[in-house]
């Protein structure tokens, strides 16, 4: 769902789908595209919309290739371009996350650290604590420096565009793997699901600097 137009839906397997009226009945579905994953056991593993521009799409295909799109209006016209693929067949891209108002900036969580854009692909810069595997970013619509990154170790944030992190795990069970995170920006609430440990709530408000790693 893009949180700046709630009815916009995606959806996808071989393809990009999408709705731009997840309310009506029935839902039309419209191919984002020529399908991304041509042969059998391809699939498409992550998809977003860029908030505020949805002509901006980034998928993530067999976690270990990004693309993405800046005509998707053009429905099943529009054009997929590559723009990050893993070497490392154990490399795992498991999450993609865009600027709530830059479609150029976008941010991948891999099993070796957290990825930045601000090209739309062209460059990426490896970020995040070493040795750590992300399995999602999620972004503070109201500061976009501000980033959370889910890992195996726990919640860590930055408060600099991904450049420096902190830990922000207190509450959470030590070691407890973070498997995705969901930002609120009504409520100021930072969601962490674990695995197989519950839902972990964080009322942020004002955001302060999390603990550095030592």
């Amino acid at each position: 769902m893009n949180p700046s137009f709630p009815k916009h839906l995606l959806a996808s397997c071989q393809h990009v789908v999408r709705t731009v009226d997840a309310t009506a009945s029935p839902v039309v579905w419209t191919t984002i595209g020529p399908r991304l994953a041509q042969h059998h056991g391809n699939y498409i593993t992550a998809a977003t919309e860029a908030p505020g521009y949805p002509d901006v799409i980034y998928a993530v295909r067999n976690d270990n290739a990004v693309f993405v799109t800046s005509n998707a209006g053009e429905g099943d016209g529009a054009t997929w371009i590559q723009v990050m693929l893993m070497a490392d067949p154990h490399e795992k891209i498991r999450s993609v996350s865009v600027h709530p108002t830059d479609p150029r900036i976008a941010y991948v969580g891999c099993n070796s650290g957290t990825y930045k854009t601000t090209d739309m692909g062209t460059t990426w810069i490896q970020q995040g604590v070493p040795d750590l595997i992300y399995q999602d970013v999620a972004i503070d619509p109201a500061n976009p420096e501000h980033i959370f990154a889910a890992s195996n170790a726990g919640v860590f944030a930055s408060t600099d565009g991904g450049l420096t992190w902190g830990n922000m795990s207190d509450g959470i069970p030590t070691g407890m793997v973070i498997t995705a995170l969901s930002f609120n920006a009504v409520s100021r609430q930072l969601a962490a699901s674990t695995y197989g440990r519950g839902v972990y709530m964080l009322n942020l408000g004002e955001f302060v600097q999390p603990r550095a790693r030592p």
